[in-house]
């Protein structure tokens, strides 16, 4: 978006909460001048597109100049960060924290050194209940002022000697923060390329002396970093198991720390909800009532805010959705679909466009492997021409990939031409053009046209043939995350349903467990 539109953007991405608060905290002044800001905000806030020409027409039409448009929107803009601020004061530690620094620095500049000190205690017990560090260094730096003053020397010298203990701490999470981070990267990079060249810098990442030990972690927020690092590890690696121990680990440490739920609900219900995936691979049993109290949360925040609710949500019928896929349910998973598509419809303007896209792909791939393959390639088309692929690089290419194979099926040979060339274009400029994708689009270049049952037979064993040398190699094999290849494969060989496979498949597997 455009630096000009800066103001649409912020309007755009306020809560309805959020917009009746400024409306209150804009009409504190009851000025002529405030009402045409109102008239402003709400012009902007009914466009689905900034356009300028139309914000000056609908102006002329409230009878408003617009002769210094630029200059209302940068104020308007001043004034909507101003409400958020009053909006959202107190609503975290750190933001708490803030307001008392500014507090006591207003009554310092006064001279009311008493009432400045009291706050400064508040702040200071704040900072370290949550390991706010970088604030408490902030805040000791005051009290030393304060001792200062004083000539209290032994405080002084005390705070000197916190200071260089917060830095150290500080210095000690930001290394962390570094590794977490470039093991993110890593991980979205490994999804996107897969080659040995990234698993040996996985490798050499997870080699560093910080990783070594969690003793290393010098407080509880670097631990829950360390646990994370190596979850993601685990879960690139394919080490489900040690994936598990280490999410339920990092969760152990938040709980240990008070309201942490509450401070940082974010972190916490992703862990939460990762946790929530790895037990219904491990621990069935487990699974159901940890979803449900995770669907508590939101309840049990005292300052929910919308935030966690959708948050909530999209994890919680994410996690449901897998696991209805899973345990080959595509019967209860269309009714949830429809659940789902109702929460988007409650929360359009909360939800992330990263959620849509693969909650669409889910969609499609249930009805295709429930043999509805109009309803699966209307939300492959919905991905196609609705979504933004930077959202989720790995799931848009995979519906590309979907989209064949339902036009394969739907007999539509000459669109499917047309569709191999733009594919292979489209993954090729992105860099996800490996083995298994070429490999299939070559043998829809071969089936993209009539063929009897024997010819067709014989493609398909070709194919799984090739595939299944390629899937010798465990990165090529992610491919099968996405899509159950093998499982289609093998209903064109001996025809029958795709769910019908997968379903013979389920009961092997469960009965060689058993056995």
């Amino acid at each position: 978006m455009k630096k000009s539109d800066k103001l649409f953007e912020l309007i755009e991405n306020m809560s309805m909460s959020e917009k009746r608060y400024f409306k209150l905290f804009i009409a504190r002044t009851h000025s002529e001048k405030t009402l045409n800001y109102v008239v402003l905000f709400d012009i902007l806030d009914r466009l689905k597109n900034y356009e300028e020409s139309k914000v000056i027409r609908f102006l002329k039409r409230e009878k408003i100049s617009a002769k210094y448009l630029a200059a209302d929107k940068n104020y308007l803009y001043r004034m909507i960060l101003k409400s958020l601020r009053s909006f959202h004061a107190g609503k975290s530690a750190s933001l708490r924290v803030k307001e008392y620094l500014e507090y006591l620095e207003i009554l310092y500049h006064k001279g009311l050194y008493h009432q400045a000190n009291k706050l400064l205690q508040k702040a200071k017990k704040t900072a370290q209940t949550f390991e706010l560090y970088s604030l408490l260094i902030e805040i000791l730096n005051w009290e030393r002022l304060f001792a200062n003053l004083n000539s209290n020397r032994k405080v002084v010298t005390n705070c000197s000697i916190a200071i260089n203990e917060n830095l150290k701490l500080l210095k000690n999470i930001n290394a962390y923060n570094e590794l977490y981070h470039e093991m993110m990267l890593l991980r979205l990079e490994l999804n996107k390329a897969r080659n040995q060249k990234k698993l040996e810098l996985l490798e050499n990442l997870i080699q560093h002396p910080l990783l070594a030990s969690k003793e290393m972690a010098l407080s509880n927020i670097a631990k829950i970093r360390f646990y994370e690092i190596w979850a993601s590890y685990y879960f690139i690696t394919d080490q489900t198991h040690k994936e598990y121990e280490c999410n339920s680990q990092a969760m152990e440490i938040m709980k240990s720390i008070p309201n942490f739920m509450e401070e940082w609900a974010g972190k916490y219900t992703g862990i939460f909800s990762r946790i929530l995936v790895l037990q219904h691979k491990l621990y069935p049993e487990k699974c159901k009532e940890s979803l449900q109290q995770f669907r508590k949360i939101p309840s049990q925040i005292k300052k929910g805010t919308l935030d966690i609710e959708v948050s909530v949500f999209v994890l919680s019928y994410s996690i449901e959705m897998n696991i209805l896929i899973s345990e080959l349910d595509y019967e209860q998973a269309i009714i949830q679909s429809k659940v789902i598509e109702k929460g988007f419809k409650k929360y359009k303007d909360s939800i992330h466009a990263s959620y849509y896209l693969t909650a669409y792909y889910r969609f499609a791939y249930v009805y295709f492997c429930s043999d509805k393959l109009s309803e699966a390639l209307s939300y492959v088309n919905k991905i196609n021409n609705e979504m933004d692929e930077s959202e989720r690089p790995d799931v848009f290419s995979n519906a590309k990939i979907l989209n064949l194979i339902i036009h394969y099926e739907l007999g539509n040979y000459n669109l499917l031409r047309y569709l191999i060339k733009s594919t292979r274009e489209f993954l090729k400029r992105r860099d996800r053009l490996h083995q298994t994708e070429e490999i299939l689009l070559r043998f829809f270049q071969k089936i993209a046209k009539p063929l009897t049952n024997k010819e067709r037979v014989l493609f398909f064993q070709s194919l799984e043939q090739q595939l299944n040398k390629v899937w010798e190699d465990p990165l090529e094999k992610r491919a099968l995350r996405y899509f159950d290849l093998e499982a289609w494969i093998e209903s064109k060989i001996k025809n029958e349903t795709i769910w019908n496979i997968q379903k013979a498949s389920k009961m092997l597997t469960e009965q060689e467990k058993m056995n």
